[in-house]
Parts: C-alpha cells; sequence; structure tokens
C-alpha cells in the first residue's frame, strides 16, 4: 500500500495505490492516521483509484476515517474512484448510502465552490 497526499482548497486528499485487504489494513491505518495526526482537514479525500483491489476490512477503515470526520461539525468525508466492485460489495452491505461518492476531486471542487 502506497499512500500520497496533496491538497487542493478545502480538501485534503488521500491517495491510495495497492491493495486494501485484511492483511495490510493495519498498516495503512497507522499510516493514515499518522499523517492526520491531530489534524482535523474540513474536507477528507480518499482518491480510491489507483487501488487495485478492496476486501470488506479496507471498507471498515473507510467507516472508521468517515465517523472521525463527521464528529466534527462541518467536516466532510469523500470517496473518490472507487471501482464497481467495491460499490457492489458496499451495496450489498447497504453501506454505500454512508459514504459520499465521487468520479473525480475536481467534481468535488466544483461542488463545493457551486
Amino acid at each position: 500500500m502506497n499512500i500520497k497526499t496533496r491538497t487542493t482548497g478545502p480538501h485534503f486528499i488521500l491517495e491510495l495505490k495497492g491493495e486494501l485487504n485484511l492483511y495490510l489494513v493495519g498498516e495503512a491505518r497507522k499510516q493514515i492516521l499518522d499523517i492526520l495526526g491531530e489534524a482535523a482537514p474540513v474536507s477528507l479525500v480518499i482518491d480510491c483509484k489507483e487501488l487495485s483491489y478492496m476486501d470488506s476490512s479496507g471498507i471498515g477503515l473507510f467507516i472508521q476515517l468517515m465517523r472521525r470526520q463527521r464528529n466534527l461539525p462541518g467536516h466532510q468525508f469523500h470517496l473518490v474512484g472507487v471501482n464497481q466492485k467495491t460499490l457492489d460489495t458496499m451495496r450489498g452491505a447497504n453501506l454505500h448510502s454512508y459514504f459520499v461518492f465521487a468520479d473525480s476531486v475536481e467534481l468535488i471542487a466544483e461542488a463545493s465552490v457551486s
């Protein structure tokens, strides 16, 4: 799992590359929480375009991060570029309604300006 960060306006973006599964999620969680530290970005965006595989433990990590954001008034959490298989898994578990999805970071940035 490779994690890169960048910002676009108020959006703090975590770009994930590789696999996010039961065997790797613990290290990914540690890396992400270390990156975020005590910071509380107004908008946290997880860019999944380069995520080749994710199982339910990865979805669990996203739920944890989403809850962290939503506990702070006015803060947002977005998932970008989630593949169809993962979306189907989320729908099957009735989790898709908990997340805000977008096709690209640019679309989130445009929507926040409108």
